[in-house]
């Protein structure tokens, strides 16, 4: 009984489709075989006037393909969507951006060739001199810990008490968050929303606003979803198949992102990957795209957006500037001096350490450094050992220019970028002469140098402790 009462509606559908498209029919053939019959009069009146007849013809032409479309289709797309102004890159703004990156932290030459790109603060340390609200960085936080609660924490605490494997997570939320936002920095918010997010929704909007015509002409209102789904056809993104294809396609998204916005020594280790990968999809993306889709949540957004009362400011004082989630990345490893930890300068004096030290200082493109401090230890050393002789303060002038045009000179090969204030400060001691007072004064700013320079090259540590990264989360590779 229910199919026959399907049967007959589907056939009063078609009956009336069909009766819809021969009253259409009938309406047009009177029009066009009026304008069929003035076209070829006119015709015949100019035929000595070859440009004029195609001029009619034209016209003839055009106007029949438009009245027949008009009159079948009364929503037609919007060819204004696929059109755009071209695209204007600001050169200024760019330069703005890189200048700070493309610097070397080393020799600070912004062309330098000579020591390696990755070790640059901009890809070891990507959160410097990124500062944020501290409302933001705050919430930030809250969200980042509940993820670290109930995605890390939940599994973790089962296998280890030790914090060290979540500060590494941590600290590379921090290095995608950083990188993330200096990348979000480089683009044209308004004109991404105006160019892409606007036409693609038009162009759904369309879609939607079409089939739900047909189908409130049809009587069968009540399949308008389905209708909708079958109108997009191949056009229908694979995420909206099932639920398990949504998540399947946001993984391969965030296979696709993580090794953009992580360091190269972290992409070694697959059971990081997996996991960011799991947190991403799972917790981030799937979350913002079940929101987005809500349409309570949207109609909010557009009421506000769409209101005719502007928005009033508020009066609250705005909040201070801090570093991107510097309390989030804090290690929470208590520091415990080991007998195995050797320092800096215990490997400065162990022949057995310096060696390793220095191999893995050229590797990295910094063995500059590394014998500057050496250089720099051994002066303080025999400054005072020799006597007040003239030869003798010849001897140590002639070897403090030495280290100045190797380290400090603005052309030499081995230059480290130190303070300009210390440059110009033992630049004035090389210029005086060399008494007691001047000694002093040398051995205080080459200490200082390597004082600087022992805490400038932190980055060079970080990048240690990356080489290392992955023993961390071999227990569950």
């Amino acid at each position: 009984m229910n199919r026959t009462t399907e049967l007959v509606k589907c056939s009063g559908v078609i009956f009336e489709m069909n009766r819809l498209d021969r009253q259409n029919l009938e309406t047009i053939r009177p029009v066009l075989a009026s304008g069929a019959f003035f076209v070829i009069i006119f015709t015949f009146q100019f035929y000595s006037c070859p440009p004029l007849v195609i001029g009619i013809w034209i016209l003839a032409f055009g106007v029949a393909v438009g009245f027949l479309v008009f009159s079948y289709c009364s929503v037609l797309p919007s060819l204004l969507l696929h059109w755009g102004p071209p695209k204007k890159y600001s050169e200024e703004g760019e330069k703005l951006q890189t200048s700070s990156s493309k610097q070397c932290t080393i020799c600070g030459n912004s062309r330098c060739q000579r020591h390696r790109p990755e070790i640059s603060r901009d890809k070891l340390k990507p959160w410097e001199d990124l500062l944020i609200p501290e409302s933001v960085d705050a919430a930030l936080q809250e969200f980042l810990g509940l993820l670290l609660q109930n995605y890390v924490y939940s599994w973790y605490r089962e296998l280890s008490c030790s914090e060290i494997c979540v500060d590494e997570i941590r600290t590379s939320i921090r290095y995608m968050a950083a990188v993330l936002l200096k990348r979000i920095h480089k683009v044209d918010i308004p004109t991404f929303v105006i160019n892409n997010v606007g036409k693609e929704g038009l162009k759904h909007l369309e879609m939607y606003l079409t089939t739900k015509q047909k189908v409130t002409a049809s009587g069968s209102v009540a399949n308008i979803q389905a209708a909708i789904l079958d109108r997009f056809g191949p056009k229908l993104h694979c995420a909206l198949q099932s639920r398990q294809m949504e998540l399947h396609y946001l993984r391969k998204l965030s296979e696709s992102i993580i090794p953009v916005l992580l360091p190269p020594n972290s992409l070694q280790c697959r059971s990081l990957l997996s996991l960011l990968r799991e947190l991403l999809a799972s917790a981030v993306f799937l979350t913002a795209v079940d929101k987005l889709s809500d349409p309570d949540f949207v109609n909010n957004i557009l009421l506000l957006i769409l209101d005719k009362e502007p928005m009033v400011a508020s009066e609250e004082p705005a909040s201070p500037k801090v570093p991107l989630l510097a309390k989030f990345a804090k290690p929470r490893t208590p520091v415990v001096n080991s007998a195995l930890h050797l320092s800096i300068a215990d490997i400065l004096h162990s022949q057995s350490a310096l060696f390793p030290f220095m191999q893995f200082m050229k590797s990295e493109g910094a063995l500059n450094i590394l014998q500057f401090c050496l250089t720099a230890e051994d002066f303080n050393k025999r400054i005072f050992a020799s006597e007040e002789t003239e030869k003798e303060k010849a001897s140590i002038l002639k070897e403090v220019r030495e280290i100045f045009s190797s380290y400090f000179d603005i052309g030499a090969v081995d230059r480290i970028n130190f303070d300009p204030e210390m440059v110009q400060g033992l630049q004035e001691c090389i210029d005086a002469p060399v008494d007691k007072m001047e000694r002093l004064k040398i051995a205080s700013f080459l200490s200082k140098y390597v004082h600087f320079d022992r805490n400038n090259r932190s980055h060079l540590q970080l990048v240690w402790t990356q080489t290392r990264k992955c023993r961390f989360f071999m227990y569950f590779y």
